[in-house]
C-alpha cells in the first residue's frame, strides 16, 4: 500500500488477515464503503488507527535562525579568525 504525505511516498508492508463478522456489520461496512469510494479494509484500518493508536505529538520544526543559533552554540572556543583564514588553518600556516 502506497500513501502520499507532503509529496513523499510512504510504503507499508500489509499482510494479509482475515475476521469474522456478523452478517449486519459487513453490510453495513460495505455500504459505508460504496458510499465513500473505498474499501471494507481500509475502514478497517481507518477506525483501528482511530482506536487503538496513540496519536503522535505535532513537531514544531525550527527555523533555519533556530538552527544556525543551535549549531553556532555547539562551538566553544576556537580562533576568531577562522572564516577569514580558514585555508591556513587547514593546511597549515597558523596553529
Amino acid at each position: 500500500m502506497t500513501y502520499i504525505h507532503h509529496g513523499v511516498y510512504l510504503y507499508y508492508m500489509m499482510q494479509r488477515t482475515q475476521i469474522y463478522l456478523p452478517t449486519s456489520q459487513l453490510k453495513l461496512l460495505q455500504k459505508i464503503a460504496n458510499v465513500q469510494s473505498t474499501t471494507v479494509s481500509e475502514l478497517v484500518r481507518g477506525s483501528i488507527k482511530r482506536c487503538f493508536v496513540k496519536p503522535q505529538p505535532i513537531q514544531r520544526h525550527e527555523s533555519l535562525l533556530e538552527a544556525g543559533k543551535r549549531i553556532s552554540s555547539m562551538w566553544q572556543g576556537g580562533p576568531s579568525d577562522l572564516a577569514s583564514n580558514l585555508d591556513e588553518y587547514l593546511y597549515g600556516g597558523k596553529q
